[in-house]
């Protein structure tokens, strides 16, 4: 089962290309080119010859979708994807806190007993070094009222206590498995990260 084992890579995407100037963005308007930040304003020329005014506005959330579920994150984080073999895709938010959301897509296994190895995994480490883990069933209702069921638990050491969940739905040979880790200090600045996963995961086959 090392093929189910954590990956990680980031994929950077935008709407606009990044620059290599003291701006951040580059926007390409009637062939020519602007130097803006998210937040100003530049006048630019139109093709018919008139001028306007144009402002890049970051959106506070984007979205992003797999071949089987989707959910929305702050704008200004990335989701990587990453292959673990041809049969399983990864995908990876982190911040930079230390915070992870993480899904897996199995196109031909179902996930839904997968939740003890995958706690293994994450907390390996941490009980080597003296971590304590416990751990209790549970069961995550998304909105559509779909249920993904596994456990939630929390690997406490002198210094820290972090939380997981670790959830899946799954149909006979396909499914999605879901984590979420984070650091109890960390809930006041990553806990609405998760918060906004939670409400806006949809899962689908």
């Amino acid at each position: 089962m090392s093929r189910i084992l954590l990956a990680a890579a980031f994929i950077l995407s935008a709407t606009v290309l990044a620059a290599a100037d003291t701006k951040a963005y580059t926007l390409s308007i009637g062939g020519r080119d602007y130097q803006i930040d998210a937040g100003d304003s530049v006048e630019v020329d139109l093709p018919d010859g008139q001028k306007a005014t144009v402002k890049l506005e970051r959106n506070p959330f984007a979205r992003y979708a797999g071949e089987s579920f989707a959910f929305e994150h702050p704008a200004g984080t990335t989701v990587g994807r990453s292959e673990i073999d041809k049969t399983i895709d990864q995908h990876l938010l982190a911040t930079a806190l230390g915070t992870l959301i993480i899904l897996q897509e199995y196109r031909t296994l179902d996930p839904t007993s997968l939740d003890q190895l995958m706690l293994q995994q994450l907390t390996q480490d941490g009980i080597r070094a003296g971590a304590k883990v416990s751990q209790q069933p549970a069961t995550r209702t998304l909105s559509d009222g779909k249920q993904l069921k596994g456990l939630t638990a929390s690997e406490t050491s002198r210094t820290e206590t972090i939380d997981y969940e670790i959830v899946s739905y799954g149909e006979e040979d396909r499914g999605v498995l879901v984590v979420t880790r984070i650091d109890q200090d960390n809930n006041a600045a990553d806990g609405e990260i998760l918060k906004r996963f939670w409400e806006t995961l949809k899962i689908g086959f």
